[in-house]
């Protein structure tokens, strides 16, 4: 079974994100923090992380370039972030991410782009 690696400060929509993922058969872990994230990534390795830019501890940003730095494959990355102007302010990252959406995120497009990424 794929795991995936829920990296959202906001509750209720990770939890959203994990009830949809289990449903589609895979295992999710949970880090409603950076450090939380950065922690279950010392320890694990997951296929696929999906990554909120606005955390409330270390910015999904910085926590992107940490993983970058440890490899340049590990994990593959979804971005989800409510801000608009992402993929033009931050162009030196768009390189480093499989796959960029902006919330809200329809979970039907979610889990497809998931699937095309790791499979199911």
């Amino acid at each position: 079974m794929k795991t995936i690696l829920v990296v959202e400060d906001e509750v209720r929509l990770a939890q959203l994100y994990e009830i949809a993922l289990k449903e589609s058969g895979y295992n999710v872990i949970v880090a409603n923090d950076g450090t939380t994230a950065l922690d279950h990534l010392s320890s694990s390795t997951p296929d696929l992380m999906m990554l909120d830019i606005g955390l409330p501890d270390i910015s999904g940003l910085e926590i992107l370039k940490k993983i970058r730095e440890k490899s340049a494959t590990l994990p593959t990355v979804v971005m989800c972030t409510a801000d608009k102007g992402f993929k033009e302010n931050h162009k030196n990252y768009t390189s480093k991410i499989s796959a960029y959406f902006e919330k809200p995120v329809g979970l039907g497009e979610l889990r497809k782009k998931i699937k095309e990424l790791i499979g199911e």
